[in-house]
């Protein structure tokens, strides 16, 4: 029970906490540099302007990069909020994690590629949204510049670029869009 009353707190401890946290969290979405590095809630701007809302429908096609898998789905959304879903998981094995941009991304570009040819969508023109689960610089919604890799991943050539631009690139390359 000793253990517990550390975390006893009074209304006045819980506001001054929830206080501190909007201070540093305001300066860790400031748009000024310095203000931002003071912060040590280290936090990175969105370019999402809404969230869903429950009206959405039509299919969806959502990538998923961030750990050992790769993961593709196919996500319906029926008027009236049914969700029906296809997905495949790819595996990343260690040499692929640790190669290089292209090698990195035409895997995955090939796993699309598997994906929309299994699910018949190639002559379909579907909304994306990509899950690249590292810190990234977002520049614009369609754009983002990775910080640093984490995970075990280390491909050589992806830190510092756009990840987005890397992954038309590579579509481009094996033939998924042209």
């Amino acid at each position: 029970m000793e253990t517990l009353k550390a975390f006893d707190l009074s209304n006045e401890d819980i506001e001054e906490i929830m206080n501190l946290l909007r201070t540093d969290f305001d300066k860790g979405l400031s748009a000024d540099e310095h203000e931002r590095a003071e912060s040590p809630i280290k936090m990175l701007p969105t370019y999402v302007r809404a969230i869903p809302d429950g009206t959405e429908s039509g299919d969806f096609l959502a990538l998923d990069l961030g750990g050992t898998n790769f993961r593709v789905l196919l996500i319906s959304i029926q008027p009236g909020g049914e969700v029906k879903m296809e997905s495949d998981i790819y595996p990343l094995d260690q040499a692929l994690m640790t190669s290089d941009a292209q090698t990195l991304f035409d895997y995955i570009a090939g796993c699309i590629a598997l994906f929309v040819k299994k699910n018949q969508l190639k002559d379909k023109s579907l909304p994306l949204g990509f899950t690249f689960s590292f810190p990234v610089k977002q520049l614009s919604l369609t754009s983002g510049l990775l910080i640093r890799w984490t995970k075990g991943f280390s491909a050589t050539g992806v830190e510092n670029e756009d990840v987005i631009k890397l992954l038309q690139e590579a579509l481009v390359r094996n033939g998924v869009v042209s």
